[in-house]
């Protein structure tokens, strides 16, 4: 560990003792016990760490938001987590799962490849299926995310599995980020370290004096305790669909100084994402030959580096550069 999630005890140090819980990693060597995640694009230590808020941290206090639940890994390890929660037993209702539970091109590939079910069609039985012991713990909202409106209450865990677009980004931000709760609510950004979103890395670099750093998991999520509510204006100031390229590069490269240094392949692969997404094919190549050459040992970087060459491609001949 480094940067700021090495220093997280000293950066909790000023809020109160069960924040600075937090800092300790509990989830690291927490077991599960008798429960079984059902297959699920989430790693184990992060259905470890899911689990572990749902049973030792939440409160009851405000809502929890599961949006991007897919199969219902995140579902289930929380509402397990939180059915065995005796602070807040007898409780109900109080998970919000979102999901289009429509089937697209890489969960068809990867986990419905020998399925009837074609891309489009809807898994929402499966999801029903595997959270159904906790079925009473769930509000369930489906479809597109934009078209379920919050209702204000206060929300002390927020996972997110569903910002793969910058209007998704937007539109989750402003909603729930003012209501979260100082020193209590955890924000879950489960594609913060990946090379495929960087207008997450640049939000919460723009929102990070609202933010402590958690733990980050490999090429998956990165957790946040919220220690300052963000006002509308500090959330309007971070909306990237407004910023220039030059004030995204720049929280990148601030990003890149904090983070632990083995995801810097990550993050600047993550930078040449977003020169495509500009237009800036050239210096996105450049940026892509840089990473490979600086970490030639890295296997992501290895594997992504192609990938992200042909997307590179793929764009400019789409706008006929």
């Amino acid at each position: 560990m480094s940067g700021d999630v090495a220093r997280g005890g000293k950066l909790l140090s000023g809020y109160r003792e069960s924040a600075r819980l937090l800092a300790s990693r509990p989830w690291v060597n927490y077991q599960l016990g008798e429960f079984r995640p059902p297959r699920t694009m989430l790693s184990h230590e992060e259905i470890c760490m899911l689990h572990w808020l749902g049973r030792r941290y939440f409160r009851g206090k405000g809502q929890i938001v599961d949006a991007g639940c897919f199969l219902g890994g995140s579902t289930a390890a929380l509402a397990d987590g939180v059915a065995g929660n005796s602070a807040v037993r007898g409780t109900r209702q109080r998970i919000h799962s979102y999901d289009t539970f429509a089937l697209d091109w890489y969960a068809k590939e990867v986990f419905f490849a020998d399925s009837s079910l074609q891309i489009g069609d809807s898994f929402y039985d499966e999801w029903l299926d595997n959270v159904r012991q906790h079925e009473d713990l769930i509000v369930v909202h489906h479809g597109d995310i934009c078209m379920h409106p919050w209702n204000g209450e206060p929300v002390e865990i927020l996972f997110l599995d569903v910002m793969k677009t910058v209007e998704l980004q937007t539109t989750v931000t402003e909603r729930w980020l003012p209501c979260l709760l100082e020193e209590q609510s955890i924000v879950i950004q489960q594609d913060y370290v990946h090379e495929w979103q960087p207008w997450i890395i640049v939000s919460m670099e723009l929102l990070r004096e609202f933010f402590v750093p958690i733990d980050y998991f490999d090429y998956g999520s990165a957790v946040y305790l919220c220690v300052r509510v963000p006002p509308r204006e500090a959330i309007v100031a971070a909306n990237v669909a407004t910023l220039p390229l030059a004030a995204q590069l720049d929280a990148l490269e601030r990003t890149l100084m904090r983070m632990p240094p083995r995801y810097a392949p990550v993050i600047r692969m993550a930078r040449a994402k977003l020169l495509i997404d500009f237009g800036c094919y050239g210096e996105a190549r450049e940026t892509i030959a840089d990473t490979l050459q600086r970490w030639p040992q890295d296997s992501r970087a290895a594997q992504v580096g192609p990938r992200m060459l042909d997307y590179a491609d793929k764009e400019s001949v789409r706008r006929g550069v």
